[in-house]
């Protein structure tokens, strides 16, 4: 259920965004990409533009090739310095507009 993914979210230091490279993904975002934007979670992400743009702006994460040996005790202290969300979690994350726009669809189609 929804309401155990975002207790475990809020229970979570850092959310991981692990996907190998593959044209599947490239283009889309990952669902749980909003899940963690929306819920201000800290993001370690996979090497991929989409995702860095919205890290970036939004000072969420960073990224980080999964396929390489990493340096814990330096990413830990990488994690520590950061800085996350300084304007708070973006609201556009949870979809509220989207969610208006699609019922108002769907009231079109009767």
């Amino acid at each position: 259920p929804h309401a155990r993914i975002v207790a475990e979210i809020n229970r979570s230091h850092v959310g991981l965004l692990p996907y190998r490279p593959h044209p599947s993904t490239e283009r889309c975002r990952p669902t749980k990409l909003f899940e963690y934007l929306a819920h201000g979670l800290p993001i370690i992400s996979s090497i991929n533009a989409l995702w860095d743009a919205a890290l970036q702006q939004h000072q969420a994460g960073l990224q980080m090739d999964f396929g390489r040996p990493v340096d814990g005790p330096a990413l830990i202290a990488q994690l520590q310095r950061g800085a996350f969300y300084p304007a708070g979690a973006p609201a556009y994350a949870l979809w509220t507009a989207e969610g208006k726009k699609l019922w108002l669809f769907l009231d079109s189609l009767n």
